[in-house]
């Protein structure tokens, strides 16, 4: 994160301290939701990552580097160590306090202040000094910011020109113990609270300077001369650049740096990856606490001349680790790419899994792993494979997903097995970790959801496993699946607290493995369906108090005083529901709220203000029901009629038990209502037919519970299959299974040469080798084999992985009927429309067809030939007088049919009709001819016929000749032609405006015809652009006013004063804006932008937009 400054991001951030005395060796730290300026008064023992660890609130810690003016972060893997007598910004999730454990510091000074902006932590305050007083002392400094919560801003104390100190917001902060200002100065001085005040001594002064240093790829030793280094370093104390081949210096973020000894430090940077076509000269140069750079003799990396690509290289090699670890990979060769396994396979170059940041990698390493890696690049041989085993010592982890989903909330884990202890620190959303370890103890988490402190949402789980019924390494991650939107939180709320107060337990939750994510529903309830009123009493209770803490009419006075679930049970939150309903202010609130409830039953009890106190045992003779049996398998492959499937093949095993321990079940296989009279489960049995199981359990003490079913239904697996296609078309398949009736129906697919469905329908299997029809298959021209596969009711059992069973179109018997001769019944002549039209037979046998029309006159020449689309049983003849005298014509027409449209062009796969031959004849036509032209407007000529139908014209028959204010003619295309008998419009090109009026004559000849004139049109004159307004003084300069110049006259102008990014068009300026009238005043205190445009007889000129700045801006920190 290369920031040039932080103070954008910092929005309404509190920063509290509670500073311990500076002999202490903890600090107590209590951080605002956002961002924390912080400084350590110990030595901290902990690097950030771990810091962070510890405390999964943080989000990131960023130290300022002055060289660069940005700031280096945990995150971003540049803050790698923690240390007092720097100033530190601390990013949380949420209000939390954090202990600081480590050494008392020795001396933190000096600190080199760089000429601007430094940020400075006070790990020791030797005297009490506000920030006017400091600069007062140092003439030096330029301005102390410290951060104000309650404004969002920074309190600034600053040096105006004149060298005055400016209290910019009237307080003058005290600089405190554990806290980091920024500090802008003047010059290079170093400061020291070492001694008994603070100092700030001398310009340009460097206590420890580089005497040398040595480079080699991707580690840098650095020697130094004068006092010796402070014991703690950090990458921000060091400036790197590089050049490669003599290329221009570019700075670089070293990755990590260590204290060798008082005069000597090395750091790591970013290897260069080697070039396979040139050697590669490396300069470094680097300073420490200074802007004199010290130049680093130069080294040469040689180009790779073996041809072979460089092996990987992994950040953390192969051992026992008993913390996580992040895993790198890099390679040394340039463009290589780098391919990877996890699992201890063979990594695949090219075609493997890719080792790429962000998708593929980095890796977090937590159990057990080995990962293999080699490194390809085309051209070049490939790398060696690089193998790294890891052991991760790390005892099991449990994170809870998808719990919450409010911003305004904090979340907790609590223990509902051990009195409710803390599995987990407070969090502040749902996008932080609610993680905890598990231990050899029962664990029941509880998720407790809070609003402004107060107890609003419960959700009570299944019972964790112990640690030691985990044996791989890491985190389980428990996922809060939805199933249904039935449960709101007022359910789930219910539901937790009246299982704490009735003592309820559920069976341990199966985690074997911290491989995969553990799906648990988010309708899990510890009651059972038939508890529905007490669950709903409650409930509706639940919904009351929330929305009463959700209130901001309910002051927080009556808030405390009606805290619900304080214990966490039912009576305890009906006793809160009890003092809020006799309450005044919640009685007004309820009023405005009537789906608020006010009055609720419970176990005949009424609870309403009339009530006098809440009976101690409203819920202790309340019988609950027992949870109902779970099946197993429970995977639910289909859900047909209120009845859950599950299908099988051969045999299957059922299981059967309850969520409520001690409870024993019955069951019954024949589809009837189980009693305590049927069958007592014993242990699991084994199913061969299709069977209805429902079971119920009792528990002595509790009612009955809901009863469970599960229908299983044993597949037929096909043995053999034939196929038949009737003379009706339909299709016939028989079928042997070894099982019938089959409880699941089959796909009966049609699949074509290119592996395309043609089509597919679901038959059954009631009895072994009944034929079924498939209704609305294809001919069998249209497809190559039929493939039968197994199908439930809402698609293919997922548990279900069976071949299909293929029938070739080979292997089907055809028993269609060959078609029939088809001739035509009647063929009829229209003298008047010139069509000629025909009726088709009554029904076809085949489902697509085309009529071929010839007409050929008695002269033997062909008039036309054309087959008449599938719908369309007539064929127009000409009507534009072709001919002058009577002629006889001969008609030929036949019927084409076939399976398909293709197929219709194929003699091969197409049925052919005989041809029918009739003759008629056509009386003589007028040649048509234009009787007269009218230029209606631009670009539209209207041409009147002498005949009526007007002729079929296209296009090619006009010639137009266009002539322009008399001059000479030019011929214009036709590109488009409207019949209107007995007129046709064609539409022309229109002809340009120009800055003069013009006049347009027109000529046009049909087929060769003579030339018909039209009449002029007249074509205006094209109005000048308009010109845009003119800004005075020029925008990016200083100014009070703004002048607007119009430079069209007659023109008005408008104009609006709008936002640095805003760019409105010309229609919001004339709509919302203002009239000119005279210079516009600006706002003298912040960036104006004025957009203007001119407008005349509703003419829009261009927009144009200009920034002005009244003062210049006061200096940003960083910049």
């Amino acid at each position: 994160m290369n920031k040039k400054i932080l103070l954008p991001l910092i929005i309404f951030v509190t920063v509290c301290f509670a500073a311990p005395a500076i002999a202490q060796t903890q600090q107590n730290i209590t951080l605002k939701t956002g961002y924390n300026f912080v400084s350590f008064t110990v030595t901290p023992v902990v690097a950030p990552l771990q810091f962070k660890q510890q405390y999964p609130s943080i989000d990131d810690i960023f130290l300022y580097h002055t060289f660069s003016g940005g700031f280096i972060s945990l995150n971003e893997g540049s803050l790698v160590t923690l240390a007092a007598g720097r100033g530190y910004v601390i990013k949380t999730f949420q209000d939390i306090t954090i202990t600081i454990s480590g050494s008392v510091p020795g001396n933190c000074g000096p600190i080199t202040l760089m000429p601007e902006f430094n940020l400075v932590g006070f790990s020791k305050m030797p005297e009490t000094v506000t920030c006017s007083q400091l600069m007062a002392k140092y003439s030096v400094i330029k301005g102390i910011y410290k951060w104000n919560a309650s404004s969002g801003m920074f309190i600034q104390v600053l040096r105006d020109g004149g060298g005055n100190i400016v209290q910019v917001d009237s307080v003058d902060p005290l600089i405190n113990l554990g806290e980091a200002y920024f500090i802008n100065m003047q010059s290079q001085c170093d400061l020291s609270y070492d001694q008994a005040q603070v100092l700030i001594v001398g310009e340009n002064v460097t206590s420890t300077n580089i005497s040398s240093a040595v480079a080699q790829n991707g580690k840098l030793t650095v020697n130094f001369s004068g006092s010796a280094l402070p014991q703690s370093l950090s990458v921000s104390d060091f400036k790197v650049n590089v050049s490669i081949n003599s290329s221009s210096f570019s700075w670089i973020i070293p990755l990590s740096v260590t204290r060798k000894s008082d005069t000597a430090a090395e750091l790591v940077l970013p290897i260069i990856q080697t070039s396979s076509e040139i050697d590669q000269v490396v300069v470094y140069n680097v300073s420490y606490l200074t802007n004199n750079p010290v130049i680093v003799p130069s080294f040469t990396i040689l180009k790779n001349t073996s041809g072979k690509v460089a092996a990987p290289v992994f950040s953390v090699p192969g051992g026992s680790y008993n913390t996580m670890q992040i895993l790198t990979i890099t390679c040394p060769t340039y463009d290589a790419e780098i391919y990877c396994s996890i699992d201890g396979s063979e990594p695949v170059p090219y075609y493997g899994y890719k080792y790429y940041p962000g998708v593929f990698g980095p890796f977090v390493l937590l159990k057990n792993k080995t990962i293999k890696a080699i490194a390809v690049k085309r051209g070049m041989e490939n790398s060696d494979i690089v193998t790294a085993t890891y052991t991760m010592d790390i005892p099991p982890a449990v994170e809870i997903v998808n719990y919450g989903i409010e911003w305004q909330c904090t979340y907790q884990l609590l223990n509902a097995a051990n009195g409710l202890q803390p599995l987990c620190a407070e969090i502040s959303n749902a996008e932080s970790k609610l993680i905890f370890n598990l231990t050899e103890g029962d664990i029941v988490p509880l998720i407790v959801e809070k609003h402004n402190g107060k107890v609003v949402k419960l959700r009570l789980m299944q019972k964790m496993p112990k640690a030691s019924v985990i044996a791989a390494q890491g985190i389980v991650k428990i996922n809060i699946t939805p199933n249904s939107n039935y449960y709101s939180h007022e359910t789930f709320t219910a539901d937790a607290l009246i299982a704490l107060e009735k003592n309820l337990d559920s069976m341990p939750m199966q985690i074997t493995s911290s491989s995969e994510i553990v799906n648990i529903s988010s309708d899990f309830t510890y009651l059972s369906g038939t508890d529905t009123q007490l669950r709903d009493s409650v409930s509706a209770v639940v919904r009351t108090v929330y929305e009463l803490f959700r209130s901001n009419y309910i002051s927080s006075e009556v808030k405390d005083l009606i805290q619900p679930a304080v214990n966490y049970t039912a009576t305890g939150l009906l006793n809160s529901f009890l003092t809020a309903v006799k309450h005044p202010q919640v009685k007004m609130f309820l009023d405005s709220m009537p789906y608020l409830s006010r009055s609720v039953t419970v176990n005949s009890v009424t609870i309403d203000e009339q009530l006098t106190s809440l009976p101690a045992d409203i819920l202790t003779n309340v019988q609950l029901t027992t949870q109902a049996p779970i099946l197993l398998p429970d995977s639910i492959n289909s859900y047909s009629a209120g009845v859950f499937l599950h299908y099988f093949t051969n045999s299957q095993s059922v299981t059967i038990s309850s969520a409520t321990p001690g409870a024993v079940i019955y069951y019954t296989l024949d589809n009837t209502p189980p009693t305590t009279s049927s069958t007592l489960y014993t242990g699991p049995f084994t199913l061969t037919e299709n069977k209805a199981v429902q079971a119920i359990a009792v528990k002595d003490g509790m009612k009955i519970s809901p009863v469970s079913s599960r229908n299983y239904r044993r597949v037929g697996i096909i043995q053999s299959a034939g196929a038949v296609r009737l003379a009706d078309g339909m299709t016939e398949i028989s079928m042997q299974a070894d099982y019938a009736p089959s409880g699941c129906n089959y796909l009966v697919k049609f699949i074509d040469a290119n592996s395309n469905i043609v089509y597919q329908n679901t038959i059954n299997l009631s009895v072994n080798n009944q034929p079924a029809t498939v209704y609305g298959s294809p001919s069998l021209s249209l497809y190559e084999k039929i493939v039968i596969s197994y199908n439930s009711d809402w698609g293919t059992p997922p548990n279900i992985n069976l071949p299909n069973y293929e029938i070739l179109k080979s292997q089907i018997m055809d028993l269609s009927v060959t078609p029939i001769a088809i001739s035509f019944d009647s063929i009829v002549f229209d003298p008047v429309l010139k069509r000629v039209s025909w009726t088709l037979p009554a029904s076809l046998p085949k489902p697509y067809y085309v009529s071929s029309c010839e007409v050929i006159n008695n002269q033997g020449g062909t008039f036309t030939n054309s087959m008449i689309p599938m719908g369309t049983n007539y064929m127009g003849l000409p009507m534009d007088g072709t001919w002058p005298a009577a002629t006889a014509f001969n008609v030929k027409l036949k019927l084409i049919m076939a399976d398909t449209q293709i197929d219709l062009h194929d003699p091969a796969k197409s049925i052919v009709g005989p041809e029918t031959i009739k003759t008629f004849t056509l009386e003589g036509m007028p040649l048509s001819t234009i009787v007269s032209v009218e230029a209606m407007f631009p670009g539209m000529l209207r041409v009147l016929f002498n005949v009526s139908p007007s002729p079929g014209a296209i296009m090619a028959d006009f010639v137009v000749m266009q002539s322009i204010n008399g001059g000479a003619e030019t011929t214009v295309p036709v590109f488009n032609v409207n019949n209107f008998s007995p007129a046709i419009n064609l539409n022309v090109p229109l002809v340009p405006e120009t800055s003069t009026a013009q006049t347009v004559s027109y000529r046009v000849s049909y087929k060769g015809g003579p030339f018909v004139s039209s009449n002029l049109i007249s074509i205006p004159a094209s109005a000048p652009a308009l010109l845009a307004p003119v800004m005075t003084p020029a925008p990016g300069t200083a100014a009070t006013t703004v002048s607007l110049t119009n430079g069209t006259p007659g023109a008005a102008i408008y104009y609006k004063l709008v936002g640095e990014a805003d760019m409105p068009s010309a229609t919001d300026i004339f709509a919302t804006g203002n009239v000119y009238i005279g210079p516009i005043i600006l706002n003298t205190e912040v960036f104006t932008k004025v957009s203007a445009v001119s407008v005349l007889n509703g003419v829009y000129s261009e927009v144009i937009y200009g920034g002005y700045n009244l003062t210049p801006p006061a200096p940003k920190i960083g910049q």
